[in-house]
């Protein structure tokens, strides 16, 4: 979680995992523009990957993820107002 570079993803050609969305709540979400992408369950408790847009503003919202969900926690980087538009699609209720 401490690599100042992250691999870039183009968000809006992602399809984003239910089962990471359920972990992740919105006002979190929308709170540090954090997108949840896949939840992998290889190995207990699972891997979380998370897109965010700027990581020195997310870094304690995703180290709170991390221990509330107990995942190993995968970080990329995708552009802020796409983020921010996946949010709005997968919780439409916020």
């Amino acid at each position: 979680m401490g690599r100042e570079f992250l691999e870039f993803v183009d968000v809006k050609s992602i399809k984003v995992d239910l089962a990471a969305v359920s972990l992740v709540p919105a006002v979190v979400a929308f709170k540090y523009n954090i997108l949840p992408i896949s939840l992998e369950r290889k190995e207990a408790p699972g891997e979380l990957t998370l897109a965010l847009a700027d990581i020195y503003t997310s870094l304690a919202a995703v180290d709170n993820i991390r221990l509330a969900t107990r995942c190993r926690i995968n970080l990329v980087q995708g552009n802020a107002d796409d983020i921010w538009d996946a949010l709005a699609r997968i919780y439409p209720e916020h």
